[in-house]
């Protein structure tokens, strides 16, 4: 069986769910039956509208956002490739200045090395020709 409610506290209801609608009872052979009333109130529609605007005004924003994310990631990845280029860069040009330091440090090892041995030929010229 169905509870028993008037029809002045079915419309009156206060959970209002916007575009909904509204049970009504009417009889049918002497019973009674529940049926769906495809009547809706104006400010139901209103509300329902103007929650369109907002839904469409957040999904253009969700849209816009989202772009925008898509747009720093595109950017991100590119400039993370750029920076994998140039690490390698500085890597290979670090590995040139260690080789142009040791070059330079073996050159003055060398030339030392030579000024020593010119001094000592020319001690044992000295002493010699003494």
């Amino acid at each position: 069986m169905l509870p028993a409610t008037s029809r002045g506290s079915a419309s009156t209801s206060s959970s209002f769910e916007p575009m909904s609608r509204t049970n009504t009872y009417s009889s049918h052979e002497g019973a009674r039956s529940i049926r769906q009333s495809k009547r809706v109130s104006m400010t139901a529609l209103y509300v329902s509208m103007s929650a369109k605007d907002k839904d469409l005004e957040i999904s253009d924003d969700l849209a816009r956002a989202q772009r925008v994310l898509r747009d720093l990631k595109s950017k991100i990845s590119t400039q993370s490739k750029k920076n994998f280029v140039l690490e390698k860069d500085v890597r290979y040009l670090d590995s040139r200045i260690a080789l142009l330091i040791q070059n330079r440090m073996a050159l003055e090892e060398q030339n030392e090395v030579a000024s020593h041995l010119d001094e000592a030929a020319e001690l044992q010229e000295g002493l010699l020709s003494q």
